[in-house]
């Protein structure tokens, strides 16, 4: 029996047993808003791989079905505490609202910031790319008057709306608004009527 082929037998029988490993980082940091932009992957990963071990549980190495579980385990855990801090956070008094006032968030669903926003624990949002995409400026401008109508039913100052707006490359709003020439451009004119806008 060749060396190689004995190698690769062991390697593969090493990765059957241990793959729910590659799970456990993403599984530990569940929905943690530094890896927001790959939620839409981690999510199916660490959902779906399990479901498909436990349909081929049978053919699984015992090591292989204790991780799983693990991870099924460990993402309950994580999933259930997120829920837990959101709630404390929405319940939370002046202490949170002296805090989150200095805070501008960006958001993909209205709903996501609604509460916060009702309950003066954001100072301002960020409307980007993700915000206006398929979306007409009216419907924009609709939900930042929703915002800003709860926070003045709450008896709180408005939100800053925040937007990265540069002109030239920078025009993450485009084509909602019209594209602007770079800022550079517009301060190179001679005339000081541009300049001065800029």
């Amino acid at each position: 029996m060749p060396a190689g082929s004995a190698f690769g037998r062991g390697a593969a029988t090493l990765v059957a047993k241990l793959w729910p490993l590659a799970l456990l980082p993403s599984a530990w940091h569940y929905q943690h808003p530094l890896l927001f932009s790959l939620r839409h992957v981690e999510s199916a990963l660490l959902w779906v791989l399990p479901l498909l071990g436990l349909l081929c549980w049978r053919r699984l190495p015992g090591a292989a079905r204790v991780l799983l579980v693990g991870v099924g385990l460990l993402l309950g855990w994580q999933a259930l505490d997120y829920h837990r801090q959101r709630a404390a956070v929405l319940a939370a008094g002046p202490a949170m609202q002296a805090v989150g006032r200095h805070f501008v968030v960006g958001y993909t669903d209205v709903e996501e910031v609604r509460k916060l926003a009702e309950n003066g624990l954001i100072g301002g949002i960020y409307i980007g790319r993700r915000n206006v995409r398929g979306r007409s400026l009216a419907e924009v401008r609709a939900e930042i008057v929703g915002l800003q109508a709860l926070r003045d039913q709450a008896g709180l100052p408005p939100l800053i709306v925040a937007a990265d707006q540069e002109g030239g490359r920078v025009n993450h709003l485009s084509p909602l608004l019209e594209r602007l020439p770079p800022l550079a451009w517009v301060t190179g004119q001679p005339d000081p009527g541009l300049a001065a806008q800029a």
